[in-house]
C-alpha cells in the first residue's frame, strides 16, 4: 500500500490504525517524487506481462526469507525493479516525445 499524507512525519496519528490490520506501509508526504515512481511502477507491471513474471519470481523470492528490517526486503529485490523501471521511464520518454 502507498499512503500519501500531509506529513509522513506524523506516523503516529496514522500507523498504528493500519497496522492493526496488518497493512505494511511506504508513506509519502503530499508531492513526493517517489508517489510517481511508485505508481509508474504499478501502471507498468499491470501492462507488461513480461515484467510481471521476473518480478513476481523476485519478489516470492525474497519474501520466503527472513528479514531483520523491511527496507533489507526491498533492496533485495532492487536490481529486478530498477531494470523495469528503467524500461518503463523509456516508454514514457518514447510516449512523450513524439
Amino acid at each position: 500500500m502507498v499512503l500519501v499524507v500531509a506529513n509522513s512525519a506524523q506516523e503516529d496519528a496514522y500507523a498504528p490504525a493500519l497496522e492493526a490490520h496488518q497493512f505494511g506501509l511506504y508513506e509519502f508526504s503530499s508531492g513526493s517524487p517517489e508517489i510517481d515512481k511508485m505508481l509508474l511502477f504499478r501502471d507498468w507491471l499491470h501492462e507488461n506481462a513480461a515484467d510481471r513474471g521476473p518480478y513476481s519470481r523476485t519478489k516470492l523470492a525474497v519474501a520466503q526469507q527472513e528479514w531483520e528490517d523491511i527496507q533489507d526486503y526491498a533492496d533485495a529485490k532492487s536490481a529486478v525493479v530498477e531494470e523495469i523501471m528503467a524500461r518503463a521511464r523509456a516508454a514514457v520518454d518514447r510516449t512523450r516525445y513524439r
